[in-house]
């Protein structure tokens, strides 16, 4: 608990307090922060993927993107544009979980958009 105040971030991820406690603990059993905060980092980045992936349309978007870092996703052209790319890449749009309608693609897209904004792809 002594160790807590010394603990100085530059930056503070999700979690702040934790990472800072974590920190100290670290440091407390002679590990260091920095060993923490690449481990915790690297974990952050895995769970980011996971949950990308693990969505009906986390691939897609993430081949929708590459040319591109963000994407309006109220705009009916690029709803359009991203059902072309599925239907290119021969994704079954008809699968279950594939969002057919405009607002069920925006929920869908909601459900990972922090997780995309950790990768450096931002949806409005």
């Amino acid at each position: 608990m002594a160790i807590y105040p010394t603990i100085d971030l530059k930056e503070l991820p999700r979690m702040a307090d934790f990472t800072v406690w974590s920190c100290a603990i670290a440091e407390a059993l002679g590990y260091g922060k920095e060993e923490f905060l690449e481990t915790y980092n690297n974990n952050i980045k895995a769970q980011n993927r996971e949950a990308i992936e693990g969505s009906p349309v986390g691939d897609l978007v993430l081949k929708f993107m590459e040319d591109k870092k963000e994407w309006k996703i109220r705009q009916q052209h690029s709803t359009m544009n991203f059902c072309h790319l599925a239907e290119t890449l021969k994704v079954n749009i008809k699968a279950k979980g594939f969002p057919r309608l405009q607002i069920n693609l925006t929920h869908r897209l909601n459900e990972i958009k922090s997780n995309l904004a950790d990768e450096g792809y931002f949806l409005n």
